[in-house]
């Protein structure tokens, strides 16, 4: 733009154009043996990055939420990982992760 005495003057700004792509489970269907380790992991393909998203685990629709006193459940640092320690007959069920953020939220099982 220019004004009435002939200077330019300009402002910049930024475009986010925010987009949620897709989330993937990794892990296929699981059948192991009592005592076993069953890890589940996603991989997400979303903009903004997972950081700037929620990342939720669930059993049979019902949040996980970690018990450090008893490492069933652990979740990784980036929440992208499950681990279900010493699984037990109780432990059958669907496990999904849930990803939201400003924009989309995705689910997958």
């Amino acid at each position: 733009a220019v004004n009435t005495q002939g200077d330019s003057a300009y402002e910049e700004i930024l475009l986010e154009v925010l987009d949620a792509k897709s989330i993937e489970m990794i892990t296929p269907d699981v059948t192991l043996r009592e005592g076993e380790t069953a890890v589940f992991q996603v991989r997400i393909n979303i903009y903004p990055s997972p950081s700037m998203s929620s990342i939720e685990w669930q059993k049979d629709g019902y949040p996980i939420t970690p018990d450090p006193s008893s490492n069933k459940y652990l979740i990784s640092v980036d929440r992208k990982t499950l681990s279900v320690n010493f699984v037990e007959a109780r432990d059958s069920g669907r496990y999904r992760c849930n990803i939201r953020n400003s924009v989309y939220i995705s689910n997958t099982y």
